[in-house]
């Protein structure tokens, strides 16, 4: 599984328990996991302003189609981003 690129999501922490720093470390976690990995990098579509502070970023060189750029943010864990059209599995269109 080395040097593939990952996706993380999607993420989110019931109200009640929000303000105590549990996304924070679930994200945390995923990407020491996907280092430990040897993952070359991991995407995210997401809140800028909450995926920023562990390092993701727009990468002009992604596009998920249909979301605007900025929501849709990249980290490298080795040198470059890889380039190209994301798409995720089947299973997240699911409706419910």
């Amino acid at each position: 599984m080395g040097g593939l690129p990952y996706g993380l999501g999607p993420l989110s922490v019931a109200p009640a328990y929000q303000g105590r720093k549990i996304g924070s470390r679930l994200v945390e976690q995923a990407l020491l996991k996907l280092r430990g990995l040897r993952a070359c990098g991991c995407v995210v579509l997401g809140e800028p302003g909450y995926y920023r502070r562990f390092g993701f970023e727009p990468v002009p060189t992604l596009a998920f189609p249909g979301v605007r750029p900025e929501y849709f943010q990249a980290i490298a864990f080795e040198t470059g981003v890889p380039a190209g059209i994301v798409s995720y599995h089947e299973a997240f269109n699911v409706r419910h």
